[in-house]
């Protein structure tokens, strides 16, 4: 019972909280600002809703909307990444610069296929939902939830 509540488990448990509450902040924000764009395009006003904390939104023009959309994605990318580093070292003592690098190639693919899109139009459409989706994995737990078994995997095989 005592290993059970041992630092080490309160800080991981502490991390995993933490990513599910970026988790549902991530998402709160960016249903408002993507509702708020809905509407500014003439979207159903019964349907698409701003949340009374977030009414600052009906203020900003569809452009800066967009930005701001642009710089969030990566701020929460990086706060997913420093909370996953922080949890494998926890977990590891270990680990920590492959998490940093999976991060990154997870934007650079992001970023690549963003690009592709934006210079082929046939591919525009295809690209950045491709784009998305890998910037969704990497700000999401879904990139520590790949990695932990790998590293433990890894320290097993390392073991024998």
């Amino acid at each position: 019972m005592q290993k059970l509540f041992s630092n080490r488990n309160l800080l991981v448990f502490t991390a995993i909280v933490s990513l599910i509450i970026i988790g549902f902040l991530r998402d709160f924000i960016f249903v408002n600002i993507n509702n708020q764009l809905k509407l500014n395009s003439g979207h159903d006003v019964e349907i698409f809703k701003v949340s009374d904390c977030m009414s600052f939104v009906r203020f900003i023009s569809d452009d800066r909307l967009i930005r701001i959309k642009w710089i969030l994605t990566l701020l929460f990318m990086v706060i997913y990444m420093a909370i996953s580093c922080y949890a494998v070292w926890i977990i590891f003592r270990d680990y920590v610069r492959i998490t940093i690098v999976a991060f990154i190639v997870l934007f650079l693919l992001s970023f690549i296929a963003m690009a592709v899109g934006y210079c082929c139009n046939a591919f525009k459409e295809d690209a950045y939902k491709f784009s998305r989706y890998l910037m969704g994995m990497a700000q999401s737990p879904v990139v520590l939830m790949v990695l932990v078994p790998a590293f433990i995997l890894n320290e097993r095989k390392t073991v024998q």
